[in-house]
């Protein structure tokens, strides 16, 4: 987690340029919110989704699907976090949302769920945590690498507006280690291999299995915790006529303390640098920068070297020219040959994979 102040209005309404957004009467409902779901993309074939509510309805879902060997190879790693908050007077408040295999739906945090929207191309919930006090939460990647950035900032004041004590954040992590098809079952003496630096752990499900890293601002202090939870539902993957239970891995929790006005991140990744390149990994991207117009890779450039820059750049504008260049030869072949019967599209080449085109963002 990565805390950073914030001088954004409060509760300012959602601004993207597809006017995508759900209100409380779609949010408070969790039916309704099982139903709606949600994707972004790394541009490699890795990947986020999950439904809005929280709970994961498919074995799809995960908030780090990895592509290690792009555009394939996707691999589950964090499939989603459960977010608790405590306020100064000491209530408790259960954002997460599961559903299990009996129908029990714990917890029920959808009871706060005020909307979901886009900002820029950046997922962004918004919770109700009481009359003059909100929880934000924005979920995006990176472009071009395995990471997932979870921020999070609270807005207005407590109701006893004398108490200046911060809220307590805590965030439960639940981890994998298997193909995005499949599903796992745990077992009571399987442990995943954790590296608990205080701030930041290294997981991974057993020895030979990929390591992800899961990374907080110095504030924080991560507590392993090794359970495993045990029958989870996906609802979607049953009607499909799939295997539809999973127990997942919660390999510990990160908690820090939050005042109104802060941002809090937390980066979810597979590379090695994310933990040592804090300056271009760590900095959490401030809100304007994600408004439309100001999408990738430019948003990538603002925090990157110049030379990361001119590489994005590249990245971006060599998918361009071939397809200019797929595009003139077709035409050139067809002025040659006079029969040829392939047509131009003028489709641009795209390095991700079939159907998850960069920056797509879906709701």
């Amino acid at each position: 987690m990565i805390v950073e102040h914030d001088s954004d209005a409060l509760n300012r309404p959602p601004t993207n340029a597809w006017n995508l957004y759900l209100g409380r009467e779609t949010c408070g409902d969790v039916q309704a919110g099982l139903n709606h779901e949600w994707l972004v993309t790394n541009g490699l074939g890795g990947y986020a989704a999950g439904s809005i509510a929280g709970a994961t309805t498919r074995s799809y879902h995960g908030l780090l699907v990895a592509a290690l060997r792009p555009p394939v190879e996707r691999v589950v790693l964090v499939t989603k976090i459960d977010e608790e908050v405590e306020l100064p007077g000491g209530h408790q408040l259960k954002l997460g949302v599961n559903e299990y295999h009996d129908g029990t739906i714990d917890p029920q945090g959808y009871q706060y769920l005020e909307s979901v929207s886009l900002e820029g191309d950046m997922l962004y919930f918004i919770y109700r945590l009481g009359d003059n006090l909100t929880l934000h939460k924005r979920v995006w990647m990176e472009y071009g690498q395995n990471t997932t950035y979870v921020q999070y900032t609270v807005h207005g004041t407590h109701e006893d507006e004398m108490n200046e004590a911060p809220l307590t954040l805590t965030l439960s992590p639940f981890c994998l280690s298997r193909d995005h098809h499949a599903t796992t079952q745990g077992a009571a003496d399987w442990h995943f291999l954790v590296e608990n630096e205080g701030n930041l752990c290294r997981v991974r499900a057993f020895d030979g299995a990929p390591f992800s890293y899961l990374i907080a601002g110095p504030t924080a202090h991560f507590t392993a915790t090794g359970v495993w939870y045990w029958k989870v539902l996906h609802r979607r993957d049953i009607e499909r006529g799939l295997p539809g239970l999973e127990d997942v891995y919660q390999s510990g929790i990160f908690r820090t303390q939050v005042v109104p006005g802060e941002r809090v991140t937390l980066v979810l990744s597979t590379e090695e640098k994310a933990r040592s390149t804090k300056k271009m990994w760590y900095r959490p991207w401030h809100a304007a920068s994600a408004a439309p117009g100001n999408s990738w890779p430019w948003r990538i450039a603002q925090q990157a070297t110049c030379r990361d820059a001119i590489l994005y750049a590249l990245a971006w504008l060599l998918p361009l020219i071939n397809s200019s260049l797929h595009v003139q030869s077709t035409r050139r072949m067809r002025m040659e040959t006079g029969n040829c019967t392939c047509r131009p599209s003028g489709k641009r080449l795209s390095r991700a994979t079939p159907g998850l085109r960069t920056g797509d963002v879906i709701v």
